[in-house]
């Protein structure tokens, strides 16, 4: 008899990711969308908001436009120094959010895996789904 009778996909996935034997990997367009959805935390909304108005092409233009015309170019490498920052923390977060949502809840873990956003793969043939 199997060890795994009456388990759930799910729960499979969980043991045997915590394990080190699959990996998860994630669609970041599709990520970058969810993860505020996803956490239900008003503060990571929050983030997301402040990140989406920070890097807006227009927010961008503007801000650099107006700091080059009043020749503070300090200030402009500071913007773009946190531009840069904010958007390797958002990938770091939104990442860790979409992985830690889909373990916990297996009707999550299953909306994600059919609307593409997560992939199961095995660790050692990386190439065959797991």
């Amino acid at each position: 008899m199997s060890r795994t009778q009456g388990k759930t996909l799910h729960d499979i996935v969980v043991t045997r990711y915590r394990k080190g034997e699959l990996l998860i990997g994630v669609n970041k367009s599709s990520m970058l969308n969810s993860y505020a959805r996803l956490s239900r935390n008003p503060l990571i909304k929050l983030f997301h908001f402040i990140v989406y108005v920070y890097t807006f092409p227009g927010t961008i233009i503007g801000v650099i436009g107006f700091l080059a015309c009043y020749g503070q170019f300090l200030y402009m490498g500071a913007y773009l120094g946190c531009l840069v920052a904010l958007i390797a923390l958002e990938r770091y977060l939104s990442h860790r959010i979409t992985i830690d949502s889909a373990l916990k809840n297996k009707h999550v873990f299953a909306d994600l895996v059919t609307r593409g956003i997560i992939k199961v793969r095995d660790t050692l043939d990386p190439d065959r789904p797991a």
